[in-house]
C-alpha cells in the first residue's frame, strides 16, 4: 500500500502548482501546503489535528516508513495552526527538487492504540532547491 502511495504521489509531481514567484502550492481536503525558497509551509484548515512525514522520492524508495502518533518527533498540527519545515529536515536527496507530505489523522485503534484514519498524499514542487553539480 505505501509503495503504491509513494507511486502515485511520485507520478502526479508535475500536478503541484508552480507559480511565477517560485512558490509551489497544493491544497488538499483543507491542508495546505507551501513549498518555499528553503521550507515547507503546512497549515492545517481541517477538522483536526493532523500528523506529518516528508521526504523527497530518492529517500521514500529506500526506507520503510509508517504513520506516528505525536512526541517530540511527531508533534500534531493542531487545527488552524501553520507550521515551517526547513529543506535540512526533510529527506532529500542531492539533487531533488520536489517532496512528496504525507498527512493522516490519528483514530482510536485496537485496544489503547491509535491508528492512521488514511494516509494522503500531496506532491510540491521545491522551488528553492536545484542541483548545482
Amino acid at each position: 500500500m505505501i509503495r503504491t502511495l509513494v507511486l502515485s504521489a511520485l507520478i502526479a509531481l508535475g500536478v503541484a502548482g508552480c507559480s511565477a514567484d517560485g512558490v509551489s502550492s497544493f491544497a488538499e481536503r483543507g491542508l495546505i501546503v507551501t513549498g518555499g525558497e528553503s521550507s515547507i509551509r503546512i497549515t492545517n484548515r481541517t477538522g483536526e489535528p493532523v500528523y506529518i512525514f516528508a521526504a523527497g522520492g530518492s529517500t521514500l524508495a529506500s526506507i520503510n516508513w509508517g504513520p506516528c502518533f505525536g512526541g517530540p518527533d511527531c508533534p500534531a498540527l493542531p487545527v488552524g495552526a501553520t507550521r515551517s519545515i526547513p529543506f535540512s529536515q526533510i529527506g532529500l536527496g542531492e539533487c531533488e527538487t520536489a517532496a512528496i507530505v504525507f498527512w493522516w489523522h490519528r483514530v482510536p485503534g485496537p485496544g489503547v492504540s491509535f491508528e492512521a484514519d488514511s494516509i494522503r498524499s500531496v506532491p510540491l514542487s521545491l522551488p528553492g532547491r536545484s542541483c548545482l553539480r
